[in-house]
């Protein structure tokens, strides 16, 4: 069965998530610093009057900032986007270096549960090889899961 993915980057690595979970995609511009948020939270934003917290997708996978490739001669320097997701009850914001496109996805013959990416591994839901390269499957609800910190940062 094929299923639809918006894929992005993060470093030097390619990532997807469902797209009937994404809502929005916006540039990070005004994030709330929010004090006592776990590291992983850049802030929060206002979109459309909901507090929606934002998560440094980076960060949280455990990606090296060194994986990150400076921009190419005559790219912008600012592709990164916030993909605004809705994951079970609540609404967050990833951060990502580059949205790029949506995929077609087999899911019966591609989702590969031994993936060789050791960074935030037990975040990623399968693997996909597509165009002649690796798409990382995100597993949202333990991307968001695992911290209630995060949940009590977007009820301000």
């Amino acid at each position: 069965m094929k299923a639809r993915y918006l894929s992005f980057i993060l470093g030097t690595g390619r990532y997807c998530v469902p797209i009937e979970q994404v809502m929005q995609i916006v540039r990070p511009e005004g994030i709330l610093r929010v004090p006592t948020a776990p590291s992983f939270v850049t802030g929060v934003i206002s979109l459309r009057g909901d507090v929606i917290p934002v998560v440094d997708l980076k960060q949280r996978l455990g990606i090296a900032a060194a994986a990150s490739p400076p921009p190419a001669a005559g790219r912008s320097a600012s592709r990164a986007r916030i993909v605004v997701i809705s994951a079970g009850n609540r609404s967050c914001g990833l951060a990502v270096d580059e949205v790029r496109e949506i995929v077609d996805i087999d899911e019966s013959t591609d989702s590969d549960e031994k993936t060789e990416e050791p960074a935030g591994r037990q975040f990623i839901r399968g693997a996909a090889h597509r165009d002649g390269g690796l798409f990382l499957i995100l597993d949202l609800q333990r991307v968001l899961a695992t911290s209630r910190d995060l949940a009590s940062a977007g009820s301000m």
